[in-house]
């Protein structure tokens, strides 16, 4: 499965599978503790595992806790380097928010989960698209559909199906053009 660009070779000269778990939010809902008790599944738990969250999360101390005992686990709380890590990941677990835009301009397939009601639509449309995998609403979730997710995007990952080419919907342009309709240029 391996894709990222930036993993280090063991000695055999393969790399490790790298899930990202991102939730900087303090949403009432734990989607970070959920994918980590799916990615304790015996079908995940080799993954690499760098979970991502906000310094406010209502759930951090229990993060810091399932964090220690999975292998292969790292919990980071607002850190600088958040684009490497996403760089570096194979697959992204994550809310359906604006991060999304930064996943789809890295071509980074990522299972969604929305969080509020103005995230379904656009979520829905992208999922229609094929550009990524919405699995649900937070209130509706459980750790096995996450779980089922995750082992379904693995497999299609190495099975070489799962294929994102984003620049064409995502292209980094943004902001520029944003700002050339404000100015009027």
């Amino acid at each position: 499965m391996a894709r990222n660009q930036s993993a280090v070779p063991d000695s055999a000269g393969r790399t490790n599978d790298w899930v990202e778990l991102f939730n900087p939010t303090g949403v009432e809902f734990d989607l970070t503790g959920m994918a980590l008790t799916a990615l304790d599944s015996p079908e995940l738990q080799h993954l690499l595992v760098d979970a991502v969250v906000g310094p406010y999360n209502p759930y951090l101390e229990e993060l810091k806790s399932q964090s220690e005992v999975r292998p292969n686990t790292r919990l980071h709380v607002q850190p600088a380097n958040y684009i490497e890590l996403l760089r570096r990941a194979d697959i992204c677990v994550g809310a359906g928010g604006t991060s999304t835009w930064e996943r789809l301009f890295l071509g980074l397939p990522s299972i969604v989960v929305t969080v509020a009601k103005n995230q379904e639509a656009f979520i829905e449309e992208l999922h229609k698209a094929k550009y990524l995998n919405w699995i649900g609403r937070s209130e509706n979730m459980t750790s096995d559909q996450m779980r089922d997710s995750l082992i379904e995007m693995k497999t299609k990952i190495m099975d070489g199906k799962n294929r994102i080419l984003m620049p064409d919907i995502v292209d980094g342009e943004g902001v520029e053009r944003v700002m050339a309709a404000i100015m009027g240029y």
